[in-house]
């Protein structure tokens, strides 16, 4: 436990290494392992979503406060929740197909850490600038970006759509404050670490070499454009 923050910090590589080596010597060894894992990510995720419910994220005014408490904590998880399967789904098949894969479990370790505490912290991060005065400007860079992702997916398929409140336009990052660069700076080193754990656990977890745990994490990187164009060809077809 105390070693955990640095390990974090500085050497996220302990943490998809610990037990590598031991990994596929029977069933039973396996269940334990995924057992561990699951405890560990309900654990991330519960002190992910628990300060944002308590917050008041999500909950609407005048409902019951129990039930307001545990729906909107189911819903603020789920936001992680569905980052961590889209992010295990693809780098998982990566991995198959880059021929280094050394089973499920592997693979769980690396998106664990990976989301649980490096896509966990990007989402606070970005909760704590939309709901910021003082970020104001950096929740809007952020909020054009999304849109500029999404309209140029749009414009490639040639769909007749508009997001609610059009085009966004363009936000000059000069007004940008102290506390908005702070906050974009960590967004990207926490971004930079997600991408680095789902590596190195390719490297390390699964033996993979550089070309091919680069090929895992490629295809991470590829799902939001997957992602972007679904919900456009649903919003088009459905």
């Amino acid at each position: 436990m105390l070693a955990w923050p640095v390990n974090v910090i500085f050497r996220p590589e302990r943490l998809v290494s610990v037990d590598a080596a031991d990994e596929g010597r029977g069933w039973t060894r396996s269940v334990a392992e995924g057992s561990r894992l699951t405890a560990v990510y309900s654990l991330n995720l519960i002190l992910y979503a628990a300060p944002l419910t308590l917050a008041g994220f999500g909950i609407s005014d005048g409902a019951e406060t129990s039930a307001a408490f545990l729906t909107s904590l189911a819903t603020n998880s789920a936001f992680l929740l569905v980052g961590t399967l889209l992010t295990f789904g693809t780098f998982h098949v990566g991995i198959v197909l880059s021929g280094a894969s050394e089973g499920v479990i592997r693979s769980l370790r690396a998106v664990t850490y990976s989301t649980g505490v490096y896509l966990a912290l990007a989402y606070t991060l970005v909760w704590y600038v939309a709901t910021t005065p003082a970020t104001s400007v950096a929740a809007d860079l952020l909020i054009g970006l999304q849109a500029d992702f999404l309209y140029y997916f749009i414009d490639w398929l040639g769909a007749d759509l508009q997001l609610p409140g059009g085009r966004p336009e363009p936000v000059d990052p000069a007004g940008l404050s102290a506390a908005g660069q702070s906050a974009l700076l960590l967004l990207a080193l926490a971004g930079l670490y997600y991408l680095y754990v789902l590596y190195v656990g390719g490297r390390i977890g699964h033996g993979a070499n550089p070309v091919q745990a680069g090929i895992a994490t490629a295809f991470v990187l590829v799902s939001p454009v997957v992602y972007a164009v679904s919900i456009i060809l649903f919003s088009l077809y459905a």
